[in-house]
């Protein structure tokens, strides 16, 4: 038995701060993704893809004067980090017990360990008279292979 699904959805989230529209950290105008599931009995293999525009982000500027302030508010959410993608597998198999079902499960999420980018973390670092942006950019999670046991009871 072959199945498939297919998805898409768009959002534009933002907040009204003082007067101005700021796009919300976690708004992703368009989002889309599928799967592919094949059964063959007890076992369940599936494929899937899931695809959204970039999350936002404050792009700060490399350095400011020691005596300077920063508007947050210029900054808040100001860039559109990359886009996200995450290819999916995995594996169910099912096995009756009078009526209870044991089913053994294998998942590996991020299979191409595409490196995610979820938001940027800064150090500020006082140099001379300025002080320094030390921009990171923070990855979700790498290539993670999972196993487990569900036990249903009827």
């Amino acid at each position: 038995r072959l199945a498939a699904s297919v998805h898409y959805s768009y959002l534009d989230a933002a907040d009204r701060l003082d007067g101005d529209w700021v796009p919300r950290r976690w708004s992703q105008r368009h989002t889309a993704g599928g799967s592919v599931s094949w059964q063959m009995g007890r076992t369940t293999a599936t494929l899937a893809v899931n695809v959204h525009s970039g999350w936002r982000g404050a792009d700060l500027p490399a350095s400011i004067p020691d005596d300077a302030l920063l508007d947050p508010g210029a900054v808040l959410n100001n860039t559109e980090l990359d886009n996200f993608f995450s290819l999916d597998a995995s594996l169910h198999r099912s096995w009756q017990f009078g009526r209870s079902r044991v089913t053994l499960l294998g998942s590996i999420t991020n299979l191409t360990n595409r490196n995610n980018i979820a938001g940027i973390d800064y150090d500020a670092v006082a140099e001379d008279d300025l002080i320094v942006f030390d921009r990171q950019r923070e990855a979700l999670l790498p290539l993670v292979p999972s196993v487990g046991v569900l036990i249903t009871f009827q």
